[in-house]
């Protein structure tokens, strides 16, 4: 789980967005800079972010009848200038290859800013016949853009993304797979991302260089500036015609085909916090959350430890059965550090969020006390036996469970301010065992702070502000 730093190191998100952008990525450890300019290490959590989003758009790419391919990393020079345009707008970025060993290159490779040139020089042998066509090809590869300022996700020297690369008989056809594509893309961005996004077209001055017609993502980020999220390209018969693509056609005439190309970066990551991160860090969308609930073990005796992880068992077995979202199963990790305090696990646990009109709390499973073997679920004011997750109106995935999850608080601000201090509540055992000294005396209020309970705590309890905590 990702582990910040406290909040009083963390920029203000309203004062000082940027900062604060980088201090989230820094503190959920998402990622880091790397040794190399304009390059970062991405980091197991901000991978596993990455891996949901893309695994994500895979299916829907394939569901579409797309196949993966893979290019070669290393573009000759020849090849990349091939169509002028293209060229011509992307040769401040392009990073080259000018020697081999010791031995200085007879012509300069380019290390791949994107893959048409490449595409062109492949499908030039591989079309010959109407009945080759359409080709509906994707790759899922990195590439290369030598950029001046650079953002962790946003903007980097090196990055990840998909490429889609099509040719059609007609241009009408390939008008229409530009256009079915950026819908896959709003499927992503609003049902997997919770990001409402605009689509248009780009201007003349912005599209894509050798493009008829460049369609768009945009999307309004926490600063009140505009992101562009993905794009897909109509490339007529430009590039066709650039590297000589034909095919016979059913008139045994000639022709060229028409292109389209489309890609997905993930910058969408870098979407996800700027949208969702609020002045307590990072805020994730249940559907790519690498972990949903984080069961957080409490015993104090050998035996207790015995009848804890019994009742751990039993509650991954009922959480794991369950699915989200169609078939998605909920992720489950168990904290058994023995190295820290139980307090400290759920304190840490605030670092990665997702948006969540329900909040939850942790679960102290205890042997020998009223809550040994059983799981407390509910709004804090009653106890139930068992967990689950339910849904909520919206369709997001709304944890019942007392287990602390890597999604408590932070966009279902507006709920109540009851539903905010859940707290820990204990039966007559438990309350017995806590006059007899042998229980802690703290509650848990919100997510990640442990509060010590003194009088009149919980009418206070009741009267916080939701954003106090």
């Amino acid at each position: 789980m990702p582990a910040p730093a406290s909040d009083s190191s963390r920029a203000s998100r309203s004062a000082d967005f940027g900062q604060w952008y980088l201090d989230v990525v820094r503190d959920a450890k998402l990622a880091s800079y790397a040794p190399v300019r304009g390059c970062i290490v991405v980091r197991p959590y901000g991978f596993a972010l990455w891996e949901h989003v893309r695994d994500a758009l895979d299916r829907r790419i394939k569901e579409t009848g797309h196949e993966n391919i893979y290019l070669p990393l290393l573009v000759p020079e020849s090849l990349l200038e091939t169509e002028a345009e293209h060229v011509e707008g992307f040769s401040p970025q392009v990073a080259w290859v000018t020697h081999g060993g010791a031995d200085e290159l007879a012509e300069r490779l380019a290390i791949r800013p994107t893959s048409e040139a490449m595409v062109g020089a492949v499908y030039r042998d591989l079309i010959q016949s109407y009945r080759d066509l359409p080709v509906l090809v994707n790759q899922w590869a990195n590439v290369v853009r030598w950029e001046l300022r650079t953002r962790p996700f946003l903007r980097t020297a090196e990055f990840l993304w998909q490429e889609g690369h099509t040719f059609h008989a007609s241009a009408a056809e390939a008008r229409e797979e530009a256009q079915r594509m950026l819908g896959v893309y709003r499927e992503i961005w609003h049902d997997w991302l919770a990001i409402p996004t605009i689509m248009g077209r780009k201007s003349e001055a912005e599209k894509f260089p050798g493009a008829e017609v460049t369609l768009t993502g945009e999307a309004l980020m926490g600063d009140r500036r505009a992101l562009q999220m993905g794009t897909s390209h109509d490339l007529g018969s430009n590039f066709a015609r650039a590297f000589d693509i034909r095919f016979l056609d059913r008139d045994n005439e000639r022709r060229h085909p028409f292109g389209t190309s489309w890609g997905f970066s993930w910058r969408t990551i870098g979407a996800v916090i700027m949208v969702h991160g609020d002045e307590r860090g990072l805020v994730v969308p249940p559907r790519i959350a690498p972990i949903h609930v984080v069961v957080v073990p409490i015993w104090r005796t050998v035996e207790e430890r015995a009848a804890v992880e019994a009742a751990i068992a039993s509650i991954e077995a009922a959480l794991r059965a369950q699915a989200v979202f169609g078939d998605q199963r909920i992720s489950v990790r168990v904290d058994r550090r023995d190295d820290v305090t139980p307090g400290y696990k759920v304190q840490r646990l605030g670092a990665a969020r997702r948006p969540d009109p329900a909040r939850g709390g942790a679960t102290g499973c205890r042997g020998g006390h009223d809550r040994g073997g059983r799981a407390v679920a509910g709004d804090g004011r009653h106890e139930r036996e068992g967990v689950g997750l339910g849904r909520s109106p919206s369709g997001r995935c709304r944890g019942e469970a007392r287990t602390a999850s890597d999604a408590p608080a932070g966009a279902g601000d507006h709920v109540p301010a009851r539903q905010h201090a859940p707290g820990l509540r204990l039966g007559r055992a438990g309350r017995r065992e806590r006059r007899a000294g042998r229980l802690p005396r703290y509650r848990l209020v919100r997510f990640g702070r442990l509060r010590t309970r003194g009088p009149g705590q919980n009418r206070r309890d009741a009267a916080r502000s939701p954003l106090r905590g």
